[in-house]
């Protein structure tokens, strides 16, 4: 595929391409691959870039072609960043990098004070580090000016529009309508023999009600407790589930999993909410047996 750009007055580049890491002489050490992108460079200055791409010490001498594909693209990342550039233009970037890498990268990249454009099918660092996304599909262009979780949510809606309404059938929910409840009258006899009617005063509940009360509570809180903990650990295999190429190069099947992680979400702010209110109730009926 070709395309073109135009580059505005004083636009400074930096490229990383995706098969960035291919190029570094493999007989290089990790401080010689840093020096050759920069030979002005302090060595001092290069030694501390290594050790904030995670190579410190004796590792800074380790050749080139005894390291990992993940380790290959840091230098190269390095290597990108020795020299003041204020665009980055990044293909993939977060390709063979281990988490810690990746976090790493990000963080540098979100203190980056000027402009980058990358390509990625990492949702994470889509989600980190984007606030516009540009989605090319078709050789069609859609632009949205927001972060990818905006993308997310606004792509949604546009594939949901695009359902025929008579594609789903029209479900009526009847509602009852609940009726107000109402306090049984009493009667009170007053001295000049006249009757009033007046609202009965509820009793205080007895110590027995409320300790079967507090242990019906503790019991669902407990049983909250253990939902939240299950949904957080479905909620984590699905966010790396997410992260691997292997998914989300299918973007059907990615959508698909991507708003069932959003479902739970929505559910784990729920059951936590009902949770706080339980534990709230629960505390109050202990206060007052105790």
């Amino acid at each position: 595929e070709k395309g073109s750009r135009t580059l505005g007055h004083g636009v400074t580049l930096h490229y990383f391409a995706q098969h960035q890491a291919e190029i570094l002489k493999s007989e290089h050490s990790i401080l010689d691959s840093l020096e050759e992108a920069a030979p002005m460079t302090e060595r001092n200055f290069l030694r501390g870039l290594a050790g904030a791409f995670l190579f410190s010490g004796d590792d800074q001498k380790k050749p080139i072609k005894a390291l990992s594909g993940g380790e290959r693209n840091r230098v190269a990342l390095a290597r990108m960043l020795v020299e003041p550039a204020n665009t980055l233009l990044l293909d993939e970037p977060t390709n063979h990098l281990d988490p810690t890498s990746v976090d790493m990268l990000t963080d540098a990249l979100l203190q980056f004070p000027g402009t980058m454009v990358f390509i990625s099918h990492d949702p994470t660092f889509l989600m980190r580090v984007a606030t516009r996304v540009v989605e090319i599909d078709d050789g069609q262009a859609r632009d949205y000016i927001g972060d990818y979780e905006y993308y997310c949510w606004k792509r949604a809606k546009e594939l949901e529009d695009q359902i025929p309404p008579d594609a789903t059938p029209d479900k009526k929910k009847s509602k009852k309508k609940e009726k107000p409840h109402k306090e049984k009258p009493t009667t009170e006899h007053l001295t000049n023999g006249k009757a009033k009617t007046a609202v009965a005063t509820p009793e205080a509940p007895s110590r027995r009600d409320l300790s079967k009360s507090i242990a019906r509570l503790e019991k669902q809180v407990a049983t909250l407790e253990k939902e939240i903990g299950q949904l957080e650990e479905q909620i984590k295999a699905r966010d790396v589930e997410l992260a691997d190429p292997a998914t989300y190069q299918d973007y059907s099947r990615w959508n698909a999993l991507h708003h069932e992680r959003e479902q739970w979400g929505r559910d784990l702010d729920r059951l936590t909410h009902k949770w706080a209110d339980l534990t709230t109730q629960l505390e109050k009926q202990q206060s007052q047996i105790s």
